[in-house]
């Protein structure tokens, strides 16, 4: 058996803080979900419930 993989992407669960989102964003990552809402719906979340973090991936392969 031969297992081979392939790493191209770094995430991260970064707070969501306009602080610590534009760090990520100046360093080259982005958001995997493009509005908070989107992200909601995936983790499940109330309206009622925060959304403490967001879902941030930088592209090793980018050029």
């Amino acid at each position: 058996m031969r297992v081979c993989f392939d790493v191209s992407n770094i995430v991260v669960d970064a707070y969501n803080n306009p602080r610590t989102l534009h760090f990520y964003e100046k360093n080259g990552f982005k958001l995997l979900y493009k509005t908070e809402q989107e992200e909601r719906d995936f983790l499940e979340l109330t309206d009622k419930e925060p959304l403490e973090t967001r879902f941030m991936f930088f592209d090793l392969k980018r050029r």
